[in-house]
C-alpha cells in the first residue's frame, strides 16, 4: 500500500467531511505504516465521529512518534475539552504553551488554562467575560505571566498579580 496515496486519500475524505471513509483508509494504512500523519488523521476522524477515547489514543500514538509536535497536543486539547477531562486538558495546555511561538496564540492558551482552573473546565463557555483573565502585555519582563497566575490560583484560590 502506497503511503503517500493513502495520506492524500485520507486528507481528501477529511476535507469532504467523510470521516468514516478517512478512518477506514487510515486503519488499512496502519497495517503497513506506523506513520505520524496517519495517526493524526485517525485522531481527527475519530474525534469528528464522537469517538473520544479512540481519538485520544490515536493522538497519543502520533505524539509518541513526534513528541515535539504541537499538532497531536491540539487534537488532545479538543478531545479533553469535549469530554470534560479537565485535569488532562490543563496538562495539555501547559505542554502546548512552550511549543507555541505566536504570542497571541500563547496568551489564548494561557487564558484557556486559567479559565480551566477557575471554572472547573468550562472555560469561556460558562458565560464569563471573554477578556477576563487576559495576560497583561505591559509586564516588566514583556512575557506573559498567566502560567504563574495559574499556579498561584491553584495553591491560593486568588488571582495572581498579572491581572
Amino acid at each position: 500500500m502506497d503511503l503517500k496515496q493513502s495520506l492524500k486519500d485520507a486528507r481528501d475524505a477529511i476535507d469532504k467531511k467523510d470521516y468514516k471513509k478517512a478512518l477506514e483508509i487510515c486503519t488499512d494504512s496502519l497495517d503497513y505504516h506506523n506513520n505520524f500523519n496517519i495517526h493524526l488523521f485517525m485522531g481527527l476522524s475519530l474525534f469528528n465521529l464522537n469517538r473520544y477515547p479512540e481519538s485520544e489514543k490515536s493522538y497519543q500514538n502520533a505524539l509518541s512518534l513526534t513528541p515535539a509536535s504541537p499538532f497531536p497536543l491540539r487534537g488532545l486539547m479538543d478531545v479533553y475539552t469535549k469530554s470534560g477531562e479537565n485535569d488532562k486538558l490543563l496538562k495539555i495546555v501547559e505542554q502546548l504553551i512552550p511549543l507555541t511561538t505566536d504570542e497571541s496564540k500563547k496568551r489564548d492558551l494561557q487564558v484557556k488554562g486559567v479559565g480551566t482552573i477557575e471554572s472547573g473546565g468550562r472555560g469561556e463557555a460558562d458565560g464569563r467575560n471573554k477578556d477576563e483573565g487576559k495576560v497583561n502585555s505591559n509586564s516588566e519582563s514583556g512575557k506573559a505571566t498567566c502560567h504563574r497566575c495559574a499556579e498561584t490560583y491553584r495553591s491560593t484560590k486568588t488571582r495572581g498579580d498579572c491581572h
